[in-house]
């Protein structure tokens, strides 16, 4: 079963979370680690590593000091959870002959690592999943951080 870790769902709601208060307060709000700790109720060593993941991904800025934090480095429009999830738990792959090498700008059959999978020359459902990979991957890509924070109203799916 496909599924957002939980490590991935701290790191949108983080995210979240600063970036409505950059659409509240500007785009120079600070929030500090424990600020982020005490209104979620989460371990404050878990925020302050989320924190440095998310800075060295290049989603967050942070201001050293007593007055220091966190604030988001782009606006929210910019980051995709499909970014948010790569940064956080590595390379979206829905299905193993996808491999790593494939995107959602690759045509069906195009660059595919098939030499992962035993089963290479007799899978009839590797085209139809392949297809599904990659619709999967486009929603990711196309979902803002804003839309996830309710920045920008409801995700709107065809």
């Amino acid at each position: 079963m496909f599924r957002i870790t939980r490590k991935a769902d701290y790191a949108v709601f983080i995210l979240s979370y600063l970036a409505r208060r950059a659409d509240e307060e500007g785009r120079d709000a600070l929030v500090s680690a424990q600020e982020l700790a005490s209104f979620s109720a989460l371990n404050k060593s878990l925020v302050a590593n989320l924190l440095k993941d998310l800075t060295r991904a290049g989603f967050l800025g942070s201001v050293r000091g007593a007055r220091g934090g966190y604030r988001l480095a782009r606006t929210a429009r910019e980051i995709s959870l499909a970014q948010i999830l790569q940064a956080v738990e590595g390379p979206f792959t829905f299905v193993e002959c996808a491999g790593e090498r494939i995107s959602a700008t690759e045509p069906v059959g195009g660059e595919i690592d098939h030499e992962s999978c035993n089963l290479n020359g007799l899978c009839q459902s590797k085209g139809p999943l392949l297809v599904l990979h990659l619709r999967i991957q486009q929603m990711l890509e196309q979902l803002t951080l804003a839309e996830l924070a309710g920045i920008e109203g409801t995700p709107q799916f065809p």
